[in-house]
């Protein structure tokens, strides 16, 4: 499997090219989603992506140190914590939110662990604490949620590259206390 400079995991097999969103291939509905939406299905793809995504798990299972920290970038409006809010198309993938309403909405945390998200609206961030049965679409997100691996998602707008690492400070701190935290 290879990316060619764009979100999508292509590959061939048996001739055929399928294509994968590489953040939707960490359950089993995910990748035939993914798999679907994409181009042509196939049971020897989806099995193909689940190896792929097994080994990968296995990998990060194995140098893991809580929580796990991913990066994403958004456009500004398309996906943003006041998408959470309740009446919103996202309100059933949320358990708690916390919005700044000093704080761009487009730049936010989305997180698994109740500590983490309690300590990063403490601090004033925008945060979406992941509801423990959420829309099942592959991603990392929502196979951590499954698995109790403590996960967060620092999310911002494109360019807000300031304020990316703000949050990524922020979440380092917090990380180190997360897990002296657990270690008692």
């Amino acid at each position: 499997m290879k990316s060619q400079r764009q979100r999508l995991v292509n590959f061939k097999l048996a001739g055929t090219r399928y294509a994968v969103d590489p953040n939707r291939i960490f359950t089993s509905d995910g990748i035939q989603k993914s798999l679907r939406l994409n181009g042509p299905y196939s049971r020897a793809a989806r099995d193909t992506v689940a190896q792929f995504a097994e080994r990968l798990v296995a990998q990060i299972r194995k140098n893991l140190s809580p929580p796990l920290i991913a990066v994403h970038n958004n456009t500004d409006g398309a996906l943003s914590v006041e998408n959470y809010r309740k009446g919103s198309n996202l309100e059933r993938e949320a358990a708690r939110i916390a919005i700044n309403p000093r704080l761009d909405p487009d730049d936010f945390f989305l997180v698994t662990d109740e500590f983490i998200f309690g300590r990063l609206s403490s601090a004033g961030f925008n945060v979406v604490l992941q509801s423990e049965q959420p829309s099942d679409d592959g991603s990392m997100s929502v196979f951590c949620g499954l698995n109790q691996i403590p996960y967060v998602n620092v999310e911002t707008e494109y360019r807000h590259s300031g304020e990316q690492d703000r949050m990524l400070d922020a979440i380092v701190d917090i990380s180190r206390k997360h897990r002296a935290a657990r270690k008692r």
